[in-house]
């Protein structure tokens, strides 16, 4: 698999990046999560290892950086989230568990 878009099915998909973290993008017919997991607890973001609604999102591509509108993490009305470049992408045989 090399791309996650608007038409991808409903599932769980798993994506690494260059940072070494690792995400989990959970997609349903009424709202998509995604959960970050990163490679060095020592660079902890907002939320971290916790799913977060996903208002919206660009396509997930190999090779590309993510590009993610979450639920508001702070002030305002939604949070912007940018990974490194993606390296690789594979879809959950599990329908439902996010580990």
């Amino acid at each position: 698999m090399n791309r996650i878009d608007s038409r991808t099915k409903n599932g769980i998909y798993f994506f690494h990046t260059e940072s070494g973290s690792w995400y989990a993008l959970r997609i349903t017919g009424k709202k998509i999560t995604l959960k970050r997991c990163p490679k060095d607890e020592k660079v902890l973001l907002r939320r971290d290892n916790e799913e977060i609604e996903v208002f919206s999102f660009e396509p997930i591509v190999i090779g590309e950086t993510a590009v993610f509108e979450l639920e508001p993490l702070g002030i305002g009305d939604n949070t912007l989230r940018f990974t490194t470049k993606v390296i690789k992408i594979i879809q959950s045989e599990q329908d439902n568990k996010i580990h």
